[in-house]
């Protein structure tokens, strides 16, 4: 640095800051600058009207105010004012690293005033940031402006044409209005901050109201009937839905467990649920039925957690969908018997023949008593044989049960088998059976009938379309691990690929009479016992296999 430049106040005494300028000057510039602060939290008004002031009160050349950014270690021009007429000046981009200006640095790092005095102009940087000035002795002043100790910005005063440095009253007056300033600008910044929240919680408030609107309209969009049920079981909240016939007012369950309000068996599956809904985190759901004056009505409830200790339950009622998909289920039955009727006809014609010829041969001829006795047995095995077939087919066309038992899936299939042997004989069908015993699964035994006589016709329409002489349908039944398979193997033509995946869609067929829900009954069936029913090909096209995979009972 030039050994012109003059870097601290001197310790001498000083002189005024001009000869025009009187001490009272001061205190009037000091009370206008604290009237402006006190009376706006506008930043720009404030600081605008500060440095005009100060320059005009003061005599001086120029006034600037510079905030301090310490991540970036800059200065960036706020507000300036000149006496060259120009007037207030707001170049907001005009931005400094304090390392270029020793000056600027030092006031920052130290926190105190310095100046410069020097027949040479001010350093050409500073140019960009305060207006040119007449040439001649030129002071610079630079005053920190500090909040709780902490810097804020710079506060500068520069003249021309003086003789002397400022004098130390100039500085701690300046230093004191930089002080003021540094309040007055971080009380902009909370005013400016709080008035940013303010908006932000306006505009969330806002939005949270349209959501909440959202919400309610869809909630009173949805029939379904909602409760908020804590861990324990306690019924702390409902919306009610369209559900007006349950066996207690929705108002009457809440603050109430599950336990007293509900049945046994439903209680033990909703507090079964919520425990696995909190644990797991991931939607659980159940149906189950309640007796009505009218008739059991159907309902499906599913729950999800809310919150730590809290599940939310959706209770809807299914009973139309249950009506609908069990008389789907009857009608696919009957329409399955209707395809057995010629086969059956002429399986029951078979004993029917046997039992007139031997009854015509007792009754018409002179016979020895034991040929009479052998006759008649013959007559009693055909009727038992007969009384098989209609027990079977009378069973079969009974609206389906639902309760479920302890069913042997050795048994369902010899049903199945006596229910298709004529069919079998009639398409010359070669049937081969690989099944275990003691295949015990907790099912329906209706609903495994209906799968299994639908597996098994299904299988017979493919292979009449063989060479009668190559017709083959495999039927296996043995256990795996913690589950029973049943699988039924035909040699017919492979499932076209793109067919694969649709072939247990409800109406989806390739027969020309077909109504495709027999598969899609099946796959329904199959799955409300927790089972599944799945379909491949088998390689090098040898055939399809369809596998019914059925929880396993444990054995003692």
């Amino acid at each position: 640095m030039p050994e012109e430049w003059i870097v601290d106040a001197p310790e001498t005494a000083a002189q005024p800051l001009s000869r025009e300028i009187e001490p009272y000057r001061k205190l009037i510039a000091l009370q206008y600058a604290g009237a402006t602060i006190a009376s706006t939290l506008e930043l720009d008004f404030v600081l605008n009207t500060i440095v005009r002031d100060i320059v005009e009160a003061l005599g001086v050349w120029a006034c600037a105010v510079f905030e301090w950014h310490a991540e970036t270690e800059t200065v960036i021009l706020m507000a300036g004012y000149s006496a060259d007429g120009e007037g207030e000046r707001n170049p907001l981009s005009m931005v400094c690293p304090v390392a270029e200006i020793p000056l600027f640095q030092r006031v920052i790092t130290e926190g105190q005033a310095h100046q410069q005095h020097a027949p040479c102009p001010v350093p050409p940087l500073l140019h960009d940031f305060l207006p040119q000035q007449p040439a001649g002795q030129e002071r610079l002043l630079v005053a920190p402006m500090t909040f709780q100790a902490q810097p804020a910005g710079l506060f500068i005063i520069t003249d021309a044409g003086a003789a002397a440095a400022f004098p130390l009253e100039d500085v701690a007056f300046i230093q004191h209005l930089a002080n003021l300033l540094a309040a007055a600008i971080e009380n902009a910044r909370l005013h400016k901050r709080a008035q940013m929240e303010i908006a932000e919680r306006r505009d969330a408030e806002m939005k949270l109201r349209r959501s909440e609107s959202r919400l309610k309209a869809l909630l009173d969009a949805i029939p379904d009937l909602i409760f908020r049920i804590r861990a324990d079981g306690t019924l702390i909240d409902y919306k009610a839905g369209a559900l007006d016939d349950l066996f207690l007012p929705p108002e009457r369950f809440v603050g109430k467990k599950v336990s007293e309000v509900m049945p046994p068996e439903m209680a033990a599956q909703t507090e079964a649920s919520i425990v696995r809904a909190l644990s797991t985190g991931l939607p659980q759901s159940f149906e189950y039925s309640l007796p009505m004056p009218a008739g059991p009505r159907y309902y499906e409830a599913r729950l999800i957690a809310s919150g730590r200790r809290e599940v939310l339950a959706i209770v809807r009622d299914i009973s139309a969908r249950v009506r609908a998909e069990q008389q789907l289920i009857r009608n696919e039955r009957l329409a399955a018997l209707g395809r057995l009727a010629a086969a059956l006809a002429h399986e029951m014609n078979n004993p029917l023949q046997a039992i007139q010829s031997h009854l015509d041969l007792v009754l018409d001829y002179p016979l020895e008593e034991r040929e009479k006795t052998h006759y008649l047995q013959i007559i009693r095995q055909e009727l038992g044989r007969l009384n098989d077939i209609t027990r079977h087919v009378l069973n079969f066309t009974r609206p389906p049960q639902t309760s479920h038992e302890n069913v042997d899936v050795t048994d369902i299939l010899d049903e199945m088998l006596v229910l298709i042997e004529g069919r079998l004989q009639q398409a010359n069908v070669r049937l081969t059976t690989n099944v275990e015993t003691e295949l015990s699964v907790w099912a329906t035994p209706d609903h495994l009938l209906q799968v299994f006589l639908n597996l098994a016709i299904n299988a017979l329409d493919v292979l009449e379309g063989e060479e009668p002489a190559n017709r083959r349908l495999d039927i296996s039944a043995y256990r795996e691990r913690t589950s029973v398979m049943i699988s039924f193997t035909n040699n017919g033509p492979s499932i076209p690929a793109e067919n694969l995946s649709h072939i247990f869609e409800p109406f989806f067929t390739t027969k020309p009479d077909g109504s495709g829900l027999g598969l899609w009954v099946s796959h329904n069936l199959v799955e409300q016992h927790g089972g599944t029913l799945t379909v491949e090909n088998l390689p090098y096209e040898q055939g399809v296999i369809f596998t019914v995979q059925l929880p396993a009972m444990e054995t003692d």
